[in-house]
């Protein structure tokens, strides 16, 4: 299973990243995103993953931004 962490502290990212190694191994993390304009440039872009763990908070405005723009059925984890 592949999955993006959508999240602007890059040690969080790196926290959660390590955190769903060790809790689900089966998941691979393939991309760390850093906001809300990097998350629809790269979701945009017909980009395939199982599962987002995304923060709600971002520096650049909130996690729910990216939903209301762009109709992902991707489950997301907020």
């Amino acid at each position: 299973m592949e999955a993006v962490i959508i999240e602007d502290e890059y040690y969080t990212a790196e926290y959660l990243k390590e955190l769903i190694s060790q809790v689900a191994p089966d998941i691979e993390v393939n991309r760390i995103l850093s906001g809300v304009n990097d998350a629809l440039s790269y979701f945009s872009s017909q980009v395939s993953t199982d599962l987002i763990f995304c923060d709600i908070h971002l520096a650049d405005g909130s996690g729910f931004d990216i939903f209301t723009v762009l109709k992902i059925k991707i489950p997301v984890i907020l």
